[in-house]
């Protein structure tokens, strides 16, 4: 292949694959990724004739296709447990051993060559299936490697959980917000109760609804502390004296089987004695009722003291303690949703804004004019946008190893033999720092720095049984923070962005000297 053939390839495949995650980047509805986002994926990948299947309850329909004339007679295959492990045992494209996982019949139909899962967490929600490209020319072949195609199912696949995620955060909300409306009705106490999401301001707000409902002159709410593994005091609030109060309480039973929920804490102290290890503790808030907040599991309770009007608690007013358990149980559920609703949110605005972060930075990348300019950049990028502070690339040159590293104190960084040698063509990593020294010799300072080991390899797209795909290999030894499987998939994106350039640059090195 000539310079300049290689070059309209590497440009050709940096254009559909900036285009490919310009597009997944985007926000995308589900009936858009089934239509236009498949429409896509086929058009992008050259395929001759695919069919989109998506799981709808217990089935998986034929939702589109392209290229098939005849149409398509099998319009669903049933989910049953072969399908079920193409996602949590193999989780990538499918070239052979169809039957593996889809139905005899379904399989002979298409004889296909090869089956993209959409897979979000570990759950198959659909697949395309396909017999194949529609060229077989090497120029257009050489970007249908099975890093691009895997890729591209990776690409898809973000968008798909993106898309279901959000679906699943309004089904929530509208969940809650039924939930709201029902207990509107109950009485102005309640909305206000419901209506404040914020976890740390709910307890003061309880302290102060139950008090002012019942004129209670000491009123606590006691929440369960998982850290802790005890109930503790949460909020308190007393009327008198205007101290605070602080206390752990340990339970017998974490289940209450008797259908009462207001305790009389001198009349009903044989009972709290089958719940409580010492309800005799309770006496000193003083507490003259004790509320249950939910029974299987309890989630805390609430007391009461005397009112401070001397009046008597009548039944009425019991009612409404009684009630006001139920509606705080509820509203501490209701702000732990919304808090893991908020949390979960951040969590995909980050996802997408690394998306589009990475999208930027491989621009930038490859628009290096030289290989050491293309290694810096990446390095640096690595290091500004993804918090990476060990990393070195190490590349097969004709002269032999060309090493650019960052974050190393010292430049004794050398590649082990057989990695090379045995042309490890695998994504590596994990959180054990001491998997290093299986890859990679570096100084035992570094070494000792380092927090984590990933290996992704530069391969080539070009396929040659006289050459080596392999071109080199990035090496990440530590980063500022936990990895997570988020960063592999960057990384990798990463990689492949690069390795065409990195090829191109080489090649040319070669024809220079």
């Amino acid at each position: 292949m000539d310079t300049c053939t290689s070059q309209n390839k590497c440009i050709y495949n940096m254009e559909k694959i900036l285009t490919s995650v310009d597009y997944f980047s985007q926000f995308l509805s589900l009936e858009q990724i089934l239509s236009y986002g498949y429409e896509f994926f086929h058009d992008t990948l050259g395929l001759r004739a695919s069919a989109i299947y998506y799981l709808d309850e217990d089935n998986y329909k034929l939702m589109n296709q392209i290229g098939y004339k005849c149409g398509i007679n099998i319009k669903e295959h049933k989910k049953t447990a072969k399908t079920n492990n193409l996602a949590t045992l193999h989780g990538r494209i499918l070239y052979d051993n169809f039957e593996k996982y889809f139905d005899e019949a379904f399989i002979d139909y298409f004889e296909p060559e090869l089956i993209v899962p959409m897979i979000v967490k570990d759950k198959l929600y659909g697949f395309i299936i396909s017999d194949g490209f529609s060229y077989n020319d090497s120029t257009h072949s050489s970007v249908l490697s099975m890093e691009y195609l895997e890729g591209m199912k990776t690409l898809l696949n973000l968008a798909l959980s993106n898309t279901l995620l959000y679906r699943d955060y309004k089904k929530l909300a509208k969940n809650m917000d039924k939930e709201l409306f029902q207990q509107f009705s109950i009485n102005q106490t309640t909305k206000i109760l419901l209506a404040e999401t914020d976890i740390e301001k709910l307890y003061n707000l309880c302290i102060d609804v139950v008090r002012e409902l019942t004129s209670s002159s000491v009123t606590s709410l006691i929440l369960y502390d998982s850290i802790r593994d005890k109930f503790i005091t949460k909020g308190y609030s007393d009327i008198i004296n205007f101290q605070n109060y602080y206390d752990e309480y340990e339970l017998l039973t974490n289940e209450i089987e008797m259908q009462k929920s207001v305790f009389d804490l001198e009349k009903d102290m044989h009972e709290l004695r089958i719940i409580f290890e010492n309800p005799e503790r309770l006496k000193k808030i003083p507490a003259k009722y004790v509320i249950t907040i939910g029974k299987n599991p309890i989630m805390g309770f609430i007391t009461v003291g005397e009112p401070v009007s001397g009046a008597v608690y009548d039944s009425s007013t019991m009612n409404q303690i009684e009630n006001v358990g139920k509606t705080v149980y509820l509203a501490l559920k209701n702000a732990n949703h919304v808090a893991e609703i908020k949390e979960r949110e951040r969590a995909t605005a980050v996802q997408l804004k690394n998306i589009k972060k990475l999208n930027a930075m491989i621009r930038n990348i490859n628009s290096c004019l030289e290989l050491e300019e293309l290694l810096d950049i990446t390095l640096k990028t690595l290091n500004v946008g993804y918090k990476v502070k060990q990393a070195a690339i190490i590349l097969k040159d004709y002269e032999g190893l060309l090493v650019k590293s960052i974050g190393y104190k010292s430049d004794e960084i050398s590649i082990k033999p057989h990695i090379f040698s045995e042309s490890y063509d695998e994504v590596f990593y994990s959180q054990n720092s001491r998997s290093t020294e299986d890859f990679i010799s570096i100084s035992e300072e570094d070494a000792a720095e380092s927090n984590c080991v990933i290996l992704l390899p530069i391969k080539s797209d070009y396929v040659d049984m006289t050459e080596d795909t392999i071109l080199g290999y990035l090496v990440i030894t530590k980063l500022e923070g936990i990895m997570e499987e988020s960063h592999i998939v960057i990384f990798e994106t990463l990689t492949s962005s690069i390795t065409p350039v990195i090829k191109q640059f080489i090649e040319l090195r070669k024809f220079k000297n």
